[in-house]
């Protein structure tokens, strides 16, 4: 969970960090190096993020050893997301969507 929070506190700050600086011709200029490097970063976390909430610490043998129903919808779904975001360019709204949808699907196959 620390990782999680220091990952979720850091996209914020390099998502918050440009608009607070906006009139700063380093962070404003979003062809510049600075600028790239903080999108780059906060898309970076919010991938680890996803990825960690998804499939914790296991690596590829014991995942595909432990292969369920639940590993099938998290892989259906960060495909999905994954269309969605390069098809509409809307990363929260995608990740957001999508975890919803998990939620609803793990409520679905928890209350059955």
């Amino acid at each position: 969970w620390n990782i999680i929070f220091f990952a979720a506190i850091t996209a914020l700050v390099f998502r918050v960090l440009p608009l607070a600086f906006h009139r700063s011709s380093l962070l404003s200029n979003k062809d510049g190096s600075v600028y790239r490097f903080l999108n780059y970063s906060s898309q970076a976390m919010m991938g680890y993020i996803v990825f960690d909430s998804s499939f914790g610490s296991q690596d590829i043998t014991t995942w595909t050893k432990n292969f369920h129903g639940i590993q099938a919808l998290q892989l259906t779904l960060l495909a999905l997301c994954f269309i969605w975001i390069v098809c509409t360019r809307r990363q929260l709204t995608g990740l957001l969507l999508f975890m919803g949808i998990y939620a609803v699907g793990i409520l679905a196959v928890g209350g059955a």
